[in-house]
């Protein structure tokens, strides 16, 4: 909740940002509303939003890795959504910037990346801090692995129940 008050009430964003969110215990939620196996248009990574899916790992990873369930969640999660759209999560993709002045990149630039990155690697941003950052080398091969163990159908993540709109009283804040 306090994620989405601060993308809705401090950003002036329609909505959370990023389209899942996976916290320390493994649990993954979904962000931005329009349904994780939709190709829902974030705003987490300005220039590059309408080309990626962003994942928050919650919680500061500069120096604290991740927690093993959160680790384990964030693999299910990838592996799941780039096999639902038909991606594997080997090789590079070659992106078009569309700016913005927090991005790295200015409108029209080509950029080639890997297909997972932290999105530090396109936006002017620390995250997802040196520690996260670390492991996403060891996170892509992992995700990877899995997409070809469960070659068959992928099983999506639950997805909640529609949450009715907030009273007016509340601020329009929508908890997930």
């Amino acid at each position: 909740l306090g994620i989405c008050r601060y993308h809705r009430n401090g950003n002036g964003w329609n909505d959370i940002g990023y389209n899942a969110l996976v916290d320390r215990f493994g649990n993954i939620y979904a962000g931005r509303s329009g349904g994780l196996s939709k190709a829902v248009v974030g705003a987490h990574a300005q220039g590059f939003n309408a080309q990626t899916s962003g994942v928050a790992v919650i919680g500061t990873h500069t120096k604290v890795p991740i927690t093993p369930a959160s680790e384990q969640a964030l693999i299910d999660y990838l592996a799941w959504k780039l096999a639902v759209h038909g991606r594997s999560a080997q090789g590079k993709t070659t992106m078009i910037s569309a700016g913005g002045d927090a991005s790295r990149y200015a409108a029209g630039r080509r950029v080639r990346t890997k297909k997972i990155i932290g999105h530090g690697s396109v936006g002017l941003t620390a995250c997802p801090g040196a520690a996260l950052g670390a492991e996403i080398r060891a996170i892509r091969r992992e995700v990877q692995e899995r997409i070809e163990a469960d070659a068959i159908a992928p099983v999506p993540p639950t997805e909640p129940p529609p949450v009715p709109p907030a009273p007016p009283d509340e601020g329009g804040i929508v908890p997930r």
